[in-house]
């Protein structure tokens, strides 16, 4: 293998030269690719993609209330809205 000083050459020129081997850096974007798709809210998890895992679209957030806290003149505590999407993520507070 040779060595380069640019991180991305020295990438590609791990990869050529090793075609059945799989960089760490890769399995890793793998991993964390895979664990976004696995905390995804408002849609099913398909089973041929998380096997025993598979899920259907949890909480999907079509009417949520706007708390006071977060009212606005536009957007006045109590509106309805509708918010799909997230993540679940055990960030929350």
């Amino acid at each position: 293998m040779r060595i380069f000083v640019f991180y991305p050459l020295l990438l590609l020129s791990f990869l050529s030269t090793n075609l059945h081997a799989q960089p760490p850096q890769i399995a890793v974007n793998q991993a964390e690719i895979k664990a976004f798709y696995y905390q995804r809210v408002s849609m099913p998890l398909e089973e041929r993609y998380t096997g025993i895992w598979a899920r259907p679209a949890g909480h999907p957030n079509d009417k949520v209330l706007i708390h006071p806290s977060a009212a606005t003149e536009q957007r006045p505590a109590g509106t309805m809205i509708s918010s799909p999407g997230g993540w679940y993520d055990a960030g929350e507070k």
